[in-house]
C-alpha cells in the first residue's frame, strides 16, 4: 500500500499565514513505484534508430504530401471537361511513381526498426513480413541450387 499524506488547502493557507477559516479542496500526495526491465544498448543502435526514425519521418511527409496532391489532381480531372493533355498525364505517373517509391521505402524503413528493436530487445518478435521475406528467399535459394545441379 502506498503511502499518502493528506494537506488540506486550509493547512496550506495557514502555514502560508492567510487562515481565512475556510476548508478548500483536498490534495492527497501518492508515492508509487513500478518495476521495470531494463535492456543494454549501445550507442550505434541508438545513432541507428534515430536515424531510421528520422527518415521514416521525412517518408511520411512526402507520402502526405503526394497524396495531397495526387487528390488534387483526381479533383482538376474530374472537373475538367476536356481530354488531359499529355502534360497532365505525365504529372499524374509522376505522382504515382512518387507514391509508389515513398510507399516502399516507408515500409523498408519500418522492418529496419522492428529487426533493430528486435536485437536490441530479446523478447520481441522479428515482424512478420522480415520472416516471410527471408523464407520466400530461402526457398528461392534453394529451387536455384536444386535446379541448377
Amino acid at each position: 500500500m502506498p503511502e499518502q499524506a493528506v494537506i488540506s488547502s486550509t493547512e496550506v493557507a495557514t502555514s502560508a499565514g492567510a487562515d481565512d477559516g475556510n476548508r478548500g479542496s483536498t490534495v492527497i500526495i501518492q508515492h508509487t513505484s513500478r518495476q521495470m526491465k531494463l535492456y543494454g544498448i549501445f550507442e550505434e543502435e541508438l545513432n541507428s534508430l534515430e536515424s531510421m526514425n528520422s527518415e521514416g519521418r521525412f517518408w511520411s511527409a512526402v507520402l502526405a504530401g503526394v497524396l495531397a496532391l495526387m487528390f488534387g489532381s483526381a479533383w482538376d480531372v474530374a472537373s475538367a471537361t476536356g481530354e488531359m493533355t499529355s502534360q497532365a498525364k505525365a504529372f499524374v505517373f509522376i505522382q504515382i511513381i512518387t507514391f509508389v517509391v515513398a510507399a516502399a521505402r516507408l515500409l523498408t524503413v519500418s522492418i529496419r526498426r522492428s529487426v533493430t528493436l528486435s536485437g536490441i530487445r530479446p523478447d520481441r518478435k522479428t515482424p512478420i513480413l522480415y520472416r516471410t521475406y527471408h523464407r520466400l528467399k530461402d526457398k528461392l535459394d534453394n529451387f536455384c541450387t536444386d535446379n541448377n545441379q
